[in-house]
């Protein structure tokens, strides 16, 4: 969010995260859909590349897209558009990709698990985080961050010292809980 925050973009930032949905789900949520393009689709509805035009599409655990899913999206990528599920009628959306994974890419590469050409399109810079517990120095700019309210926090040393300590196995997310 941070990227996208910082980048002048001014359309929305959009996340979704790969490794919730099925295939099938997954191309619903990235592409939309016309009412009546499968059983359930009641209405329609627009995927996540529409709503980031603009914008930025963040992709969480993207190693776990299919090779198919990889193919499309590429396509839409290259394009900047695609056919929502039911529709003869293209979508243009100009967003930018931003994807997290705690998956080894390159052997992703190397066991035919990721496409190269996806990779190249997805790989412009890449950050590598070490987890919470390697850089506690960022605890407490993270627990700013986190603290939406604006309330002035209040530390003693004693907590401040365990917090600083703390292993932080859940990373983040644990942090941020």
């Amino acid at each position: 969010r941070i990227i996208h925050d910082y980048s002048g973009c001014h359309g929305e930032f959009v996340a979704i995260i790969c490794s919730a949905y099925t295939e099938d789900m997954l191309e619903a949520e990235l592409f939309g859909y016309r009412k009546g393009a499968f059983t359930g689709a009641n209405e329609t509805r627009k995927g996540k590349l529409l709503m980031a035009n603009r914008g930025s599409l963040f992709l969480d655990e993207i190693g776990i897209m299919s090779l198919n899913m990889q193919t499309k999206l590429l396509k839409a990528i290259e394009e900047k558009a695609f056919y929502p599920l039911g529709s003869d009628k293209p979508e243009v959306s100009d967003f930018r990709v931003i994807s997290a994974t705690l998956d080894d890419l390159h052997g992703l590469i190397k066991n035919g698990q990721l496409r190269f050409d996806f990779y190249q399109r997805i790989h412009g810079i890449i950050v590598n985080l070490k987890p919470l517990c390697q850089r506690n120095c960022d605890v407490f700019p993270l627990i700013t961050s986190f603290n939406k309210q604006g309330h002035r926090l209040v530390f003693s040393e004693e907590t401040k010292e365990a917090l600083m300590q703390y292993d932080w196995p859940g990373n983040i997310r644990e942090l941020e809980n």
